[in-house]
């Protein structure tokens, strides 16, 4: 039983200790459109292996590896992502497993709650499904807070391609 109660405090804590692994200073500084209805931009928005748009996605491969440098506009005790994805002139949002869902797991070297004006990255690995089309893809990347508050929003182009 001891056993089980240790790996529960160590499982949490080896997935929090991953975003502050991250080390995401040459990653690409990307450009990125502002999202409709005026929601906030981050101040930037940086892409592992991205050095032009479109990102190129490899099918099945490596995750997209995301990193989003944000003022909090707003006290939270907790933060979420909101992704939707327009191929082919249909816009869907893409479901994120449950582990992605809490993105105060994912803040380097910070954790929720968060405080106004606090300058924080906010990181995401988004796998590219074996199944994803091969067509050109707009991201919408919303971060949350739990009353619905834009704290970052930025839209990029991307294009999937064969393994």
């Amino acid at each position: 039983m001891f056993k089980f109660v240790i790996l529960a405090l160590l499982v949490p804590a080896v997935i929090l200790q991953y975003a502050d692994d991250i080390n995401y200073e040459d990653w690409d500084i990307v450009p990125f459109d502002r999202c409709s209805n005026k929601r906030r931009a981050p101040a930037s928005l940086m892409i592992k292996n991205c050095p032009q748009m479109p990102c190129v996605l490899v099918r099945g491969a490596d995750p997209m590896m995301v990193a989003m440098n944000f003022t909090s506009q707003t006290d939270a005790t907790s933060l979420r992502p909101i992704l939707t994805l327009t191929m082919l002139g249909i816009t869907v949002p893409y479901e994120l497993s449950d582990n992605l869902t809490t993105a105060c797991n994912w803040l380097v070297g910070a954790r929720c709650p968060i405080s106004v004006g606090e300058d924080l990255t906010w990181h995401l690995a988004l796998p590219i499904n074996p199944i994803m089309p091969l067509v050109s893809i707009t991201f919408e990347l919303e971060l949350q807070d739990y009353k619905g508050n834009t704290q970052g929003c930025s839209m990029f182009d991307t294009v999937v391609v064969a393994n």
